[in-house]
């Protein structure tokens, strides 16, 4: 679904000049695949770059999902649908993203366990995600 959104998204940008722009997926494979290639996906890989390029190669980065709540809950909406559709703009908030747009509103702070492996050993951590009210 992710590299479906990062071929849908840069014509959806193009086609409503809303630029410029910035590029978060939480998918670090769909960075990887972009990076380099992937013998599966190539076709659309290659057409990814290409709206890219044309949006003036915006920089696509990593986000946790809790740093982007809304889209994820978009994206778990689109996966849940039966009937796979063309994208679309939405002019007022489904309701299944309500709740994370009042949380991203009021200002809110999540935590996330996250492991590394560094010279075989494994570090667990947490990293502290607050996403502040415009």
């Amino acid at each position: 679904m992710e590299l479906l959104a990062l071929y849908e998204g840069p014509k959806i940008i193009e086609d409503h000049q809303f630029t410029p722009v910035e590029i978060h997926t939480d998918s670090m494979e769909v960075i990887k695949m972009l990076k380099e290639n992937h013998a599966l996906y190539d076709g659309i890989l290659d057409d990814c770059r290409y709206r890219l390029r044309r949006l003036g190669n915006p920089v696509v980065s990593h986000s946790y999902r809790e740093e982007n709540m809304v889209s994820d809950a978009l994206a778990k909406m689109g996966a849940n649908s039966l009937i796979f559709e063309e994208a679309k703009l939405l002019e007022v908030p489904s309701v299944c993203v309500r709740n994370a747009l009042w949380t991203d509103t009021i200002g809110t702070t999540f935590e996330r366990s996250l492991r590394a492996i560094m010279g075989g050993r494994i570090d667990l951590s947490y990293r502290v995600f607050e996403i502040n009210p415009c």
